[in-house]
Parts: C-alpha cells; structure tokens; sequence
C-alpha cells in the first residue's frame, strides 16, 4: 500500500487532471489538519493514572462540478494515535481510509432532485441521531444513496445506507441497514428574529448482536430558531419496533425529550444564559417492554457532557439518562470565546423498576468549561477542562468519586 503522502498527491493529481479533461466548472480543493492531546483521568479505578496521549487527524479530498446537473467528491482520511503504529517505519498505511467518494446528480428530470449515491457524511438536525461525530478521531461516514427534493421552502430527504454487511455463507443473515425519510420546514425569518426550522422524521434500522437483535422505528420532530431574542432547540423522538433476545421478543417503546433555551445580553458584552433538560427513557418494570432509547448515529459529544461518559442510554446498562443543564459563554474577544456547561445527572430508571435496592437514581455532577481561538482564518485552537463529581451511593459509574480530563486542539482547515 503506498504512503499517505503519496496517495494523496496522487489522488490529487487525478482530481485536477479530471478536472481540466471534463472542463469542470469549478475544482475546490479541501483538507484539514487536527492535533488534539488529552490529558485522561477519566477511569473510576481506585489508583487511576493520568494518561497523555496525542491524536493526529489528516484529511485532503477534492470536490468538483461539471456542470449544473453533475458533480463528484473523494476525501481521504488518515486518524492515528501517536506511538500507535510502534514504528517509525512508513511500511504501511493502516490508518488510511475513504472519508467520502460520491457521485451527485443534480435536477433530474427537470426537477429540483437530487441523488447523491457513494461514501457521504450524514447530517441531519442538530445531530442527535444522524451526524458526522466528528470529535471523533476517525468521525463517521455512511456508505449508500441519498434523495434530496425540494418544494418551495420544504425539503424531503430519502436516506438508504448500509450499516454493515453480513456474508451468505454458511447462513443467511441481513444486512444492518439504515433508510427513511427526513423533512425540514424554514420560515421566512425577520430581522429581529431569524428563521427557524421545523423537522420531522422516519428512520429505521435493524441493528444486531451476538445477544440481541432489532427492527426498530423512530419517528420524531427538530425545530430551532430564535423568538423574541430566545433563541431555542426542541427534540422529541419515539422508537417502536421488535426487540429479541435469544427467542425472547419485546415490544420497543423508548422516548428521548430534549429542550435547550437561551438568552443573549447583549449590554452585558453578549453574555449569553441558557439552560437545557434531556430526557433519554430506560428500562422500567414492564417486563413486555424495551424502554432503553438509542441514539443511533448521533454525534453525543455536544450533549451528554464533554467527558463523553453518560452519552449514549444502551452503554449505561439501560438505565437511561435525565440531564439538566445550565450554561454560560461570553466571546472574550472577536475571535475568542469562554464557554461553561454544568451537567446535572441522573437515572431515567428508578431502583425499584428494576429490581435493585437501595441506591439512588442520581449519577453526579459534570462542569466543562472550553476556550476557542480563531487565528489567521484558517487556525483554530481549542482547550477544555472538565471534572466530574459522582454520588457516592450512585449505580452506574462505581468507584472513584472524581475524575478530571482536559484536551488541547490546533485544527488547519482549507
């Protein structure tokens, strides 16, 4: 396999050789470089250490337009862990992978469709199911089709991507598969007051394990926009489906509620105050029933606290998750800005729905407070430092009652 670095310049070679033969209208050029170190202190182990570690994130890709009606887009990836590799030898490139490479076609049948068909990035909403994860060191891409239309101010997406592919041999087993229907509505808007936008969706997938499997459904809305200086964020989804454990079938019916409102101060250098609930359900006392909603495809990382230990129900033991939420951010400058969270958390199940004594539903207490530099356009640099503070009587999460971590990030985008 040959190195990053040629592969890259080689694909771009191709990209602009591609170009000039098709005549392209336009060749844009992307990448970007990301360095983030963590400082980890996150195990709840009774003699912890602090783990440094550096993560490297390289991406370089071209996107280009024949023409009005057609258009095509590769993007390479490498995510690495410094040290990883054990070898400073350029024997390989494990690590490197195809972030996006899709073919689009524009206005078909005279129409405002379009199709996207290859590996694309998914982004719908504020990300709460579908999203590209990309603090992720590797982020996420999906590999399948895509149908956009358009009618006045409502767009309709189709989504069918395939999740993970399951051999015939020696038995049949599906194929995971993600595929639905995704609406958005945006107002006019007003001077005073942005517009805002209303979404409604429909996805199903059928995930499965050694243990378990599912058909499950989920329906649910997104809307967000400012009113009379409030600026708000609402979610509410439903999942419904088969749940099946061994030969075991339950009826899925899991609920996810969240709601984020702000205020900006603009006498007080923009000051803004906001504060925010989740609501993610878990397992209950009916025995018949599969309570424990799923994220999906989400990007967690800008929800459920920094730290990224309370972010997703089904990794909790399917206790669920309740989460109230103050906030707090002031830009220290132009291109600088403050921002605190504090994340007050708690159990979606109560001990006696699930048959535990004692103990008690509340988790603990997370603050995360970040700064973020925008340099030279292209820069932006990032640091954090949060700190979790347990219940000592909590259920999940035993051990150390405290634990820290803190990141620094440089990103180049072009």
């Amino acid at each position: 396999m040959r190195t990053f670095t040629a592969t890259v310049f080689f694909t771009l070679l191709g990209l602009l050789l591609l170009s000039q033969t098709a005549q392209a209208q336009t060749v844009k050029i992307i990448g970007q470089v990301r360095e983030r170190t963590e400082l980890d202190n996150r195990s709840f182990a009774p003699n912890p250490h602090l783990d440094p570690f550096h993560l490297l994130r390289s991406r370089v890709g071209g996107a280009i337009s024949f023409n009005d009606n057609l258009g095509a887009m590769i993007e390479l990836q490498d995510a690495r862990t410094f040290g990883a590799s054990r070898s400073v030898l350029n024997s390989g490139a494990a690590s490197l992978d195809l972030r996006q490479g899709w073919i689009e076609l524009r206005g078909l049948f005279d129409s405002t469709l379009t199709v996207r068909v290859g590996r694309q990035l998914l982004i719908y909403g504020n990300e709460r199911l579908v999203g590209a994860s990309d603090w992720g060191n590797f982020g996420q891409s999906f590999d399948g089709l895509t149908a956009k239309a358009r009618l006045g101010d409502v767009t309709i997406d189709g989504i069918a991507a395939a999740i993970a592919r399951n051999p015939a041999t020696p038995t049949y087993t599906r194929d995971v598969i993600l595929a639905g229907l995704w609406g958005g509505w945006k107002t006019a808007g007003k001077p005073t007051d942005p517009a805002a936008t209303i979404q409604g969706f429909f996805l199903f997938d059928n995930p499965r394990s050694d243990s378990a499997r599912q058909n499950r459904h989920t329906i649910g809305i997104h809307s967000n926009g400012v009113f009379s200086g409030v600026d708000y964020e609402i979610d509410g989804a439903y999942q419904f489906g088969d749940y099946y454990s061994g030969t075991a079938r339950q009826d899925i019916a899991a609920t996810l509620v969240g709601l984020r409102l702000g205020y900006t101060i603009k006498e007080a250098m923009s000051l803004r105050l906001g504060v925010g609930m989740d609501m993610l359900s878990g397992r209950g006392s009916d025995s018949t029933k599969y309570q424990v909603f799923n994220t999906l495809y989400a990007t967690n990382h800008k929800f459920y606290g920094h730290m990224d230990i309370l972010d997703n129900a089904s990794s909790r033991a399917g206790l669920g998750l309740q989460d109230i939420l103050v906030q707090a951010s002031i830009p220290t400058s132009a291109t600088t800005k403050l921002a605190a969270d504090l994340h007050l958390f708690s159990l979606a199940s109560t001990p006696d729905d699930i048959g535990i004594p004692g103990g008690t539903t509340t988790v603990g207490k997370e603050l995360d407070i970040t700064f973020t530099a925008k340099l030279f356009d292209a820069l932006m640099l990032q640091m954090g430092w949060s700190l979790f503070d347990g219940d000592p009587d909590r259920l999940v999460l035993r051990g150390r009652k405290t634990v820290s971590w803190g990141f620094v990030s440089g990103t180049v985008s072009f």
